[in-house]
C-alpha cells in the first residue's frame, strides 16, 4: 500500500476517534450523573453474503460478549451509552458430515442513545446507535467425522495475505428493563455494514450481524 494511502486513512481514522471523543465531552460537561457499569451475556452471531448477485449466509454460532459501559444521563429520561466490549462473531455451515466454523473475536465501541419510560429503578428502555468494531483474532474449523483442522484468521487490507477486513461499522437497536437503579438485562441486535471482504465490491459482500442477551450492572446510585 501506498504510503500517502496509508497517511490518509490514519488521519481519517483519528479524525473519526477526536470526533467521538469531543462528542462524548461535550455530552459528558452537560450530563446530570454519569456511571460506569459493566454487562455480559450469550451472543448468537450469524454472516450474510451476496456474490454475483446470489445472496447466500452461514448458519448462526453461540458465542458471548463482556464489557464497560458508562451511562451519561442527560435527562430524567435520556441517557447516551459509550462502551467498550469483547464480542465473539461468525457463523457456521454443515453439510452431511462436513462443518466449518467461522469465529471472529472483536473489540467494539457502540455509542448508544437511550430512552428510559418511567422511574430509573424500574421502568423499561429502548436504544440505538453505531457501533465500532476491530477485528483482534479469529479461527476456521473444519471438521469432517472424526477428523479436525483449524486454521488462523488474518485481519488486514491485503488482498493476497490477509481473509477479512479489520473494521466492522455496524447499527445497534436493543430494548430492556432496569429491574433496579444498578440491575438491568437488555436485548440487542446488531446489523454490521462493513463489507468485510478484503477485495471490497469486486468480491461481492460480506457483512456480520448478530443478536445478544445481556445482564447489566450500573454502579452507583
Amino acid at each position: 500500500m501506498p504510503i500517502h494511502h496509508l497517511k490518509n486513512k490514519t488521519m481519517k481514522a483519528n479524525t473519526i476517534i477526536a470526533g467521538i471523543a469531543m462528542l462524548l465531552a461535550c455530552t459528558s460537561m452537560n450530563a446530570q450523573d454519569i456511571r460506569v457499569g459493566i454487562s455480559a451475556g450469550p451472543v448468537l452471531s450469524d454472516m450474510f453474503s451476496k456474490v454475483d448477485g446470489e445472496k447466500e449466509k452461514l448458519d448462526p454460532k453461540i458465542g458471548f460478549a463482556a464489557g464497560l459501559l458508562v451511562n451519561m444521563a442527560i435527562s430524567d429520561n435520556i441517557s447516551i451509552q459509550p462502551g467498550l466490549h469483547f464480542v465473539q462473531k461468525g457463523g457456521k455451515e454443515k453439510e452431511e458430515e462436513e462443518s466449518v466454523t467461522l469465529s471472529l473475536n472483536y473489540i467494539e465501541v457502540p455509542v448508544n442513545f437511550i430512552y428510559n419510560f418511567g422511574e430509573p429503578g424500574s421502568s423499561f428502555f429502548i436504544g440505538a446507535g453505531p457501533s465500532f468494531g476491530v477485528g483482534i483474532s479469529g479461527k476456521l474449523k473444519y471438521k469432517s467425522g472424526d477428523y479436525t483442522a483449524s486454521t488462523k484468521v488474518k485481519f488486514g487490507s491485503n488482498e493476497d495475505e490477509d481473509d477479512f477486513k479489520r473494521m466492522d461499522i455496524g447499527a445497534n437497536i436493543l430494548a430492556g428493563y432496569n429491574i433496579s437503579k444498578n440491575l438491568f438485562i437488555s436485548a440487542q441486535y446488531n446489523h454490521g455494514f462493513s463489507n468485510l471482504f478484503t477485495g471490497g465490491n469486486s468480491d461481492g459482500k460480506l457483512n456480520n450481524r448478530y443478536w445478544s442477551v445481556k445482564v447489566g450492572w450500573l454502579f452507583g446510585n
